[in-house]
């Protein structure tokens, strides 16, 4: 496989890879650390209930970070197999498929350019 496909100016899909993986290790980590230092804030039940939905919330968006970043190299795998069999020929992927995976592509990087600042401070 490309793995040095250029997906744009300093990206290429193995450094995608590799962001992906170290994305993932350092949220598990950030994601760990808020949790013990917001436990130790925690004096009663209340103040349980109102901190659990923003921890929820918090991790429900790393995973949707994670699973918008595999989605991308998912795409970026399929164009540079689909360029590495060259124009004209036929089979792995139609005009149509191209044009879905490109529009794909577009929404996954709106999605994380539209994360609120302090969200991507945290799961990045």
């Amino acid at each position: 496989m490309a793995t040095e496909f250029q997906l744009f100016d300093g990206k290429n899909l193995s450094s995608l890879f590799k962001d992906i993986y170290e994305n993932q290790q350092n949220k598990k980590k950030n994601i760990s650390d808020l949790i013990e230092s917001l436990r130790k804030l925690i004096r009663n039940v209340g103040e349980a209930t109102v901190i659990a939905p923003i921890i929820k919330d918090l991790i429900e968006v790393s995973v949707k970070n994670d699973d918008h970043l595999i989605k991308l190299a998912t795409i970026a795998q399929r164009l540079a197999a689909a360029e590495a069999k060259g124009i004209g020929e036929d089979g792995w992927l139609s005009e149509n498929e191209k044009a879905q995976l490109l529009a794909d592509m577009e929404d996954t990087i709106l999605y994380l350019i539209r994360l609120p600042p302090l969200v991507m401070r945290l799961i990045l």
